[in-house]
């Protein structure tokens, strides 16, 4: 992900049905007909997802919260709102509902 992006502040698409479990979660896209299962990092990143945090805050609170390097944080974060954008999941916070891909 390109560095000007850190300061992007994604939100999840409306539409979508989230359940969280165990720290782990599914999302339900119906429109695309598809249940995504998040492993307990993609969670923690998707809970934060939420119009308000960047790219960059996200990942200073991963590197925080589970204790490890902030750069390994930041690649990590990076790598799963990529993820989340080419499956449609996001939209950029701040655009309405213009999608992150």
């Amino acid at each position: 992900m390109e560095e000007y992006r850190s300061s992007m502040i994604p939100r999840q698409r409306a539409g979508l049905v989230a359940r969280e479990l165990d720290g782990e979660a599914v999302i339900l896209d119906r429109v695309a007909g598809k249940v995504h299962q998040l492993n307990v990092t993609a969670a923690y990143v998707w809970q934060r997802c939420n119009g308000e945090s960047s790219i960059q805050e996200m990942a200073a609170a991963l590197a925080e919260d589970f204790g490890i390097d902030a750069g390994m944080a930041a690649q990590g974060v990076a790598s799963i709102i990529e993820t989340f954008g080419n499956l449609g999941l996001l939209v950029a916070g701040d655009s309405g509902e213009q999608p992150i891909a």
